[in-house]
């Protein structure tokens, strides 16, 4: 026996379905405050700077992270030379030190995810002793409240293909 959908039932479940995904992305780019972040790469916080400045972030990069040295670079290459032009320091000061010593642990040389505040010098020749002067010109990230591996690698399929003969 074949059942035939009515047309308004379905444009009724596609119309839900889209509102549903969309407020499902709205609470993905959405922090525990309810303030925005938006998703952007470190090639664009470094070349266009004060475009983010003071806006929640979630950005992706190698991370080398430990005594005095916590830069989010743009390669292994990068953080390997300590390529300090490609590379946003980290500032952990409002961040748990129980949490900063896990991430530390377990992130450090690794590619990840971080959701935080970025912040951009407002002069270029700020001295020492500037509340904004950091020793990076290209900003860094304030307020990190998440850190995670970034999962770059293709899902292995649970079943294996069909063979054909």
């Amino acid at each position: 026996m074949r059942m035939r959908l009515k047309r308004p039932a379905t444009a009724v479940t596609i119309l839900v379905t889209i509102f549903s995904l969309a407020w499902i992305s709205t609470l993905a780019a959405t922090d525990a405050k309810g303030s925005r972040r938006e998703a952007v790469s470190l090639v664009s916080l470094i070349a266009e700077p004060q475009q983010y400045d003071g806006k929640a972030v979630l950005v992706t990069g190698y991370a080398l992270l430990g005594f005095e040295q916590n830069e989010l670079f743009l390669s292994p290459y990068d953080a390997q030379e300590f390529n300090t032009l490609n590379a946003i320091s980290l500032d952990f000061g409002k961040t748990d030190g129980a949490l900063r010593r896990q991430w530390t642990a377990l992130f450090d040389h690794e590619t990840v995810d971080i959701e935080a505040t970025f912040y951009y010098p407002k002069e270029a020749g700020a001295k020492a002793g500037s509340s904004y002067w950091t020793g990076y010109p290209n900003g860094w990230l304030v307020n990190i409240t998440s850190m995670r591996l970034h999962d770059f690698h293709p899902r292995i399929p649970t079943q294996p293909p069909p063979h054909t003969q």
